[in-house]
């Protein structure tokens, strides 16, 4: 059998030298008089110990692979232990791999074996492999160390870090300080000019700077990374960063290109601009405002495929502003997701109909007395803010009080006036939409329930949909995870009663993809039981498709199987979805 042997060579940085270091792992090999063609090499440039990152990780799977799959690898030759890695439980399993495999462990620096002829392992060396492998993550930690130390100084200084992306405005100097780049910077401040006249969306800005032939960087701007812009307060001269899974955080300085008052009035027009919904485009996304991302408690956005982090989605972009980003990407089908919502929604309203017609009406009658309460008390003060009129007007002509005086009391007692008549307004029209609701349940017989109940299963209107949605689901969130080695997301429904739900998704299952997890039951058809023996009971969602070309409408829903409850004869009835409008009911 041919013999073989690994020749571990490794630099975290392009800029080391990796070509010596290969050299004299080669010469090392040759002297236990191996051949350089019975040599495998690992390795290469840009492999990072400290971040272990993917190269890193990419060359340690190779090596363990190598081994696995030739039986006649016989020593691994490396230049030092740091070589290997700089984290202890990454050395000590590598260490303990090649004793069980009895394959030899050669360190050039210091001069290492860690076998001895008979294939035990050398005491002295384990202990000393030990006591390096120590040295080097404390070194580690101390290298991390200066690194943030470093990193802290140049952000607070306004010089650029290693890596950093410039951002939009901005150059770098000989001596890696930020300027202002003045041809971006330009037009950040046209951004800022225009968007402050409250004449122009984000749209509609992106639009007029693409038409005037302005560039980011060789491409078309577009809304989202003006709203980074906007938002950011890197362009007023600093921005805040903080890395959660470090707990670093450090005040990055920069030039100065526009003012405080000019980044705040900027950030008050944006938030007066954003709707709660999503009018004026196609389709109405059920999780708009709903899908929350714990990471970074943000919510979710869609680009009507599939809903997704903002702020890990746009990662990049955010960086380059020195915003902040989630790590968050985990992500979720639009129809699959919005026909969760719209089934639980749906069941929830239709609870609703059902069993608190009486209580919503008692409900409603106390809240239009309470009403109506408050307006008799603001109908006093408006009266008595008519007396304080005349009263002022007296004083004023008895010479008690000054022309300026009289002014500013009549001013404040008409401010005082118009609120009093604005609340009574809002009472009133609150006591107009509760008495309709009265109205309109008691005109709900229960065969009528049971009409608006199937009425469901056939509706396409998004707009309703998302009505409902919203009227009954406070927050909803999702979490990756694996469930007998399959992949699963975790889908929880939290509703505006203070009750939840939760579902699990399989995406690669083939026939049944959403499951309930329950405590153990009786084997049942389509059910399993995952290792920590709870069972998974299959419940179907209807997806919600919308319909290319066709705003705010869905294709029908009534391939779900979810049961709906219906009165009939005074019995609650449960009817399958896929019954619906058959004869069979």
């Amino acid at each position: 059998m041919e013999k073989k042997v690994i020749a571990l060579i490794r630099t975290s940085t392009v800029r080391q030298e990796v070509e010596s270091q290969k050299q004299e792992v080669l010469s090392l090999i040759q002297s236990d008089d191996y051949t350089l063609d019975e040599v495998e090499i690992v390795g290469g440039k840009g492999a990072s110990a400290i971040k272990i990152d993917e190269a890193y990780q990419n060359n340690m799977n190779k090596v363990y692979e190598l081994i696995e799959n030739m039986p006649s690898i016989e020593a691994i030759y490396a230049w030092s232990i740091d070589r290997i890695g700089r984290n202890e439980e990454i050395l000590f399993r590598l260490k303990n791999f090649l004793a069980q495999k009895k394959i030899q462990l050669v360190i050039k620096n210091p001069s290492l074996r860690l076998l001895e002829d008979d294939g035990t392992v050398n005491a002295g060396v384990e202990l000393a492999f030990s006591l390096f492998a120590t040295m080097a993550k404390q070194e580690m930690e101390q290298r991390k160390a200066r690194f943030n130390r470093a990193k802290k100084r140049n952000a607070e200084a306004g010089k650029a870090n290693r890596g950093l992306q410039i951002p939009f405005g901005y150059a770098i100097n000989k001596e890696s300080y930020f300027v202002i780049n003045e041809e971006e910077a330009d037009i950040i401040r046209l951004i800022f000019e225009l968007h402050n006249t409250g004449k122009y969306s984000l749209n509609k800005l992106a639009n007029e700077l693409n038409e005037r032939g302005y560039l980011h960087r060789g491409k078309k701007f577009k809304a989202l990374f003006l709203r980074s812009v906007i938002t950011s307060t890197l362009t007023t001269g600093y921005s805040d960063i903080y890395i959660k899974r470090t707990n670093w955080r450090v005040r990055r300085n920069y030039p100065q290109i526009i003012s405080k008052e000019q980044h705040d009035l900027a950030v008050q027009i944006l938030k007066q601009n954003q709707k709660y919904s999503y009018k004026g485009t196609k389709h109405y996304y059920f999780g708009a405002k709903l899908l929350y991302c714990e990471s970074c408690r943000h919510y979710y956005v869609t680009n009507g495929r599939e809903y997704a982090c903002l702020y890990h989605k746009s990662k990049l972009a955010f960086e380059q502003q020195g915003m902040e980003t989630c790590d968050n990407n985990t992500s979720m089908d639009v129809n699959i997701f919005d026909g969760i919502l719209w089934s639980f929604a749906r069941e929830k309203y239709l609870n609703f109909l059902l069993k608190e017609r009486k209580a919503t009406a008692k409900n409603n009658l106390k809240q239009i007395a309470i009403n109506n309460q408050k307006i008799d008390s603001y109908k006093n003060e408006i009266v008595k803010f008519e007396e304080k009129r005349v009263k002022i007007n007296d004083d004023y002509y008895d010479n008690k009080i000054t022309s300026k005086e009289r002014e500013k009391y009549l001013k404040l007692n008409v401010g005082n006036k118009e609120k009093a008549e604005n609340a009574i307004a809002q009472l009133e029209n609150e006591n107009r939409q509760l008495q309709f609701q009265l109205e309109t349940i008691a005109g709900l017989s229960d065969d009528a329930v049971a009409e608006l109940a199937l009425s469901l299963f056939d509706m396409d209107d998004e707009k309703k949909m998302f009505g409902i949605v919203h009227d009954y689901i406070k927050r909803a969130t999702i979490h990756r995870c694996e469930t007998n080695k399959k992949k699963c997301y975790i889908v929880n429904i939290y509703f505006q009663d203070g009750t939840s739900e939760t579902v699990h998704y399989f995406p690669h299952f083939k026939k049944q993809k959403t499951f309930k997890r329950e405590k153990a039951i009786a084997k049942l058809k389509g059910v399993f039981i995952d290792d920590e023996g709870y069972s998974y009971i299959p419940c179907e969602f209807p997806r919600i498709e919308r319909i290319k070309g066709v705003e705010g409408k869905i294709k029908s829903t009534q391939s779900s199987s979810i049961r709906i409850p219906l009165y009939k004869t005074g019995v609650l009835k449960m009817i399958p979805a896929n019954m619906v409008g058959t004869d069979k009911q």
